[in-house]
């Protein structure tokens, strides 16, 4: 599991802003929408420093996605 190589727990969460961001196996959920959790994804949302070299278009997307669904929360 992708999560596991993080030292994260398979059942985990952290928090963008004020949304919980929830690890389910190899999944992660947040705003009601469930995101495939690829190594490039997870490297955006957990790691300090990023090695972009593990991250896709497809990451940066979804991580764009998640952080305007954030952002209307917000407003």
């Amino acid at each position: 599991m992708v999560i596991k190589h993080l030292g994260l727990k398979t059942k985990a969460y952290i928090f963008i802003g004020n949304s919980r961001v929830k690890f389910e196996g190899d999944n992660l959920e947040t705003g009601g929408k469930i995101y495939k959790g690829t190594p490039g994804l997870l490297e955006l949302i957990s790691m300090e420093k990023t090695n972009f070299k593990k991250i896709t278009n497809e990451d940066k997307d979804n991580y764009l996605k998640i952080l305007k669904e954030q952002a209307q929360r917000l407003n």
